[in-house]
């Protein structure tokens, strides 16, 4: 019953945020973070993206509220990343990025600050539009394109 409601997205939330990485984040502990979140995601019904850029992460989570806000948790007790700002954590109707447990790359600073600009909040009271700006822009650099600004 559970699963289907998640399926039908009446329990679906996202969540956006913003950190700085602590000094010293090499590619073996990043590597460890993404494989951790992984494992950690797929157990829980969890999935989003990691984006990392000179210093900054930004990532979007999505998944049952509950499990959300346990991932969450750990994310802000972890010692990697200091000064985490929520962009956003609200009701979803659809999981954006069902297919990765939690997909990664890398942005430049003009991509990061194109995600920082856009507008995740959803004003529309529509939860399938939700982040609909900033979800573009991710699926697009997921895809391996430029995001203009």
């Amino acid at each position: 019953m559970l699963r289907q409601a998640i399926e039908d997205g009446c329990c679906l939330v996202c969540l956006v945020y913003v950190s700085t990485a602590r000094a010293g984040v090499s590619h073996a502990i990043l590597n460890a973070i993404l494989e951790d979140a992984r494992l950690w995601n797929a157990e829980h019904g969890i999935t989003g993206i990691l984006i990392y850029c000179d210093g900054s992460f930004l990532q979007y989570l999505e998944g049952p509220r509950e499990q959300v806000k346990q991932c969450y948790e750990r994310i802000t007790a972890s010692t990697s990343h200091a000064d985490i700002v929520e962009l956003i954590n609200e009701p979803t109707g659809t999981r954006k990025f069902s297919h990765w447990h939690m997909g990664f790359t890398t942005a430049s600073r003009s991509q990061l600050r194109a995600l920082l600009e856009v507008r995740w909040r959803n004003d529309t009271g529509d939860q399938h539009k939700t982040g609909a700006d900033g979800i573009g822009l991710l699926r697009h650099l997921m895809d391996g394109g430029g995001v203009a600004g």
